[in-house]
């Protein structure tokens, strides 16, 4: 893990771009995925791990952005997966709580709670 730390380190240093999208065709389950929904899918709730969401949100990635593919965003892949820790994260970074994806579904529906929206 301290390797992917190291390395994400490097990276943003270097003003690498948090933003950049695997492209149409790449890896099958990550097609359209920007480095914050990837780190997202593999996070969990293993507090070294989260360390790479919080790393890519204060690099200013886009807690709110869409996969051009198949909509998702950061917060509905969370709480898909279950990673408190990280829908945690994205809420702190103002993460849209009212996006859904093209079968209307929020990040609500994958929690199986009622939310509100915030006034």
């Amino acid at each position: 893990m301290r390797g992917r730390v190291v390395t994400l380190q490097r990276l943003l240093a270097g003003n690498a771009d948090p933003s950049v999208r695997v492209p149409r065709g790449g890896a099958a389950a990550g097609e359209g995925r920007d480095a914050l929904a990837v780190a997202v899918m593999r996070r969990h709730d293993n507090p070294k791990k989260a360390r790479l969401v919080a790393m890519l949100l204060a690099a200013k990635a886009d807690a709110s952005g869409r996969n051009p593919v198949d909509s998702s965003t950061p917060l509905l892949l969370a709480t898909y997966v279950g990673s408190a820790m990280c829908v945690e994260l994205l809420l702190q970074h103002s993460a849209d709580i009212n996006a859904q994806v093209s079968e209307s579904h929020s990040a609500c529906v994958y929690m199986h709670a009622p939310c509100a929206s915030p006034s």
